[in-house]
């Protein structure tokens, strides 16, 4: 089981809070606004996987990184940064 402050929603929370800050230095440069949300987003990910391991708070971490990566690159990235 994931606790809940590693789950898609709480995660893709705390980026919004993180992507928010940086959006406005991008608003001229659509392509580099990707390539830095997507660098923050790595980040974000990293760093929740982390911290997960660094706590032995899940049984299957390699997984619930493969859903994470998949559902903030195909689907929550490209959606913020159409909105952005």
């Amino acid at each position: 089981m994931v606790p809940s402050d590693y789950r898609l929603q709480n995660v893709a929370s705390g980026l919004i809070s993180r992507l928010e800050g940086t959006r406005r230095s991008y608003l001229d440069d659509p392509e580099a606004a990707g390539r830095e949300f997507t660098r923050i987003a790595e980040g974000q990910i990293d760093a929740a996987l982390a911290e997960m391991r660094d706590l032995g708070m899940a049984d299957d971490v390699e997984s619930h990184s493969r859903f994470l990566e998949e559902e903030v690159h195909q689907t929550f990235l490209p959606r913020y940064t159409r909105l952005a």
